[in-house]
């Protein structure tokens, strides 16, 4: 096991390592064993710290969605998507050359049922994401990036959010003014395979 004063003495000096525990080994100030006391009991802020989620904020058509974080791969270019023949499924686009893997792409506009605009021409973003050995790969309209929320914070989903049948959400949470569908990865990709495979 290694010690860390040794390591202290190997980048820092001796001197600096003196100094670096006499800082750590100093007395407590005044109060701050029983603010963080109270600060670690208080269950209102032990559920916050537990509750941060993040994702991925992007918008389809008029709707903007967030994917969680642990499912995203990454934020690619537009590629070219290659048909199989006698899959017939609306939304499946065809698979995608990606890290040299074929991947399968799907059209979420169509799967989420979400109205295209007319006129509206995609911006040749797309989103990878997978979830145990699923892989799934989509053109997004305009992508924003990383956002942490309180998952207490998140409300139901209004019924203008998605005319789809099926609820892929988990809730709403406001950013910028707007309301963010948030998505059950868990239930996007069970249906995803369900539907198109």
């Amino acid at each position: 096991m290694v010690n860390p004063s040794d390591e202290l003495i190997k980048k820092h000096g001796q001197k600096g390592a003196a100094s670096a525990n006499k800082l750590l080994e100093r007395p407590p100030e005044e109060g701050y064993i029983e603010e963080w006391t109270e600060l670690l009991q208080n269950p209102k802020i032990k559920d916050k710290t537990f509750t941060e989620e993040s994702g991925v904020i992007f918008r389809l058509a008029q709707e903007w969605l967030a994917l969680p974080t642990l499912v995203l791969v990454e934020v690619t270019n537009q590629r070219p998507f290659h048909k199989i023949p006698h899959l017939n499924y609306p939304a499946f686009l065809g698979t995608v050359n990606f890290r040299g893997q074929l991947w399968m792409g799907v059209d979420m506009h169509r799967f989420l049922d979400i109205e295209i605009e007319p006129g509206a021409k995609p911006n040749g973003r797309m989103l990878a994401m997978e979830q145990g050995n699923k892989r799934w790969i989509f053109p997004v309209d305009e992508v924003y990036g990383v956002h942490h929320f309180d998952r207490q914070s998140l409300n139901n989903v209004p019924i203008t959010v998605t005319k789809s049948l099926v609820n892929y959400f988990q809730g709403v949470f406001s950013w910028n003014g707007k309301n963010v569908a948030y998505l059950d990865a868990y239930l996007l990709f069970r249906s995803l395979e369900r539907s198109v495979l």
